[in-house]
């Protein structure tokens, strides 16, 4: 008997699935899902972690998932079955990890800051002069002269750059960012053959809130399962769970805080991290 895969009106068999993940760049990510739920399995049966999802829970996400527009199409079982899938992974990373987040926090915050800067670069730096004493002395502001006159590619923007974390900053900007106080210009410098100055618009600096709590609680599980997964090319050339977002790099691995026994607890899905 033949079995197929219905997607709304579209209806896949087995063998044309297989033969397209064969050579697909999606078999990584499907092998790592697949080490992903034995490995959670193989643990929460260990320490005796509850994961069941509650009624609530499901009626809560449920709508959720069927809105994301990957899944629609999709039948009320296959929803169901993504759910759950999801409420559990959520339970596995607070059971392991919902105590350290705060700590964790404390140790990565300082590259969560975020910064609003604009940039102005011109040729001459006689020009470059005369328009940084322009913006200094409320002549014209910063926006009217970058769009007039700088080279930078931000030029139609008013030469504003961000908010931008701290990463995708150069370092060589960072340093200057990192000497002045926000609403102030930065003495000339010059980069790359062309003359200019930066003006630092706002630090933005990090909060312990629901989302930041999130994308923390996600990392760390994203940092500690690489350890798990088998050590394969193929399951490597996956992208983590977190990708889309800002993908742990050179992070700390915290062991998850697994006890026996641990009680089961209605949570509240908020944020959905499929």
């Amino acid at each position: 008997m033949n079995q197929a895969l219905q997607i709304g009106d579209i209806q896949i068999s087995c063998a044309q699935v297989l033969a397209q993940l064969q050579d697909s760049p999606l078999l990584p990510q499907l092998l790592r899902e697949i080490a992903i739920e034995e490995s959670i399995d193989q643990i929460a049966a260990e320490f005796q972690i509850d994961l069941t999802p509650t009624p609530a829970e499901v009626e809560l996400l449920a709508p959720q998932v069927a809105g994301i527009v990957t899944f629609q199409g999709m039948n009320a079982e296959q929803i169901a079955a993504i759910t759950t899938r999801t409420i559990k992974l959520q339970k596995f990373k607070q059971a392991g990890w919902g105590d350290r987040v705060s700590d964790y926090y404390q140790t990565v915050q300082h590259k969560r800051h975020r910064f609003t800067y604009s940039m102005l670069l011109v040729e001459d730096g006689l020009l470059a002069q005369e328009l940084f004493f322009r913006i200094q002395s409320g002549e014209q502001s910063f926006a009217e002269l970058a769009i007039e006159y700088s080279q930078h590619e931000t030029a139609s923007k008013g030469g504003l750059i961000g908010p931008i974390s701290i990463e995708e900053i150069p370092s060589g900007i960072l340093q200057i960012l990192s000497q002045i106080a926000p609403g102030k210009l930065s003495p000339l410098f010059q980069l790359n053959g062309s003359y200019g100055f930066i003006r630092l618009n706002q630090l933005i600096s990090p909060k312990l809130d629901e989302h930041m709590y999130q994308v923390l609680l996600d990392e760390l599980f994203d940092n500690w399962i690489q350890t798990q997964l088998p050590q394969s090319p193929e399951l490597a050339l996956a992208p983590t769970a977190n990708s889309t977002a800002n993908p742990a790099k050179n992070m700390p691995v915290v062991t998850p805080n697994f006890v026996v026994k641990v009680e089961s607890t209605s949570l509240p899905v908020s944020t959905l991290d499929i």
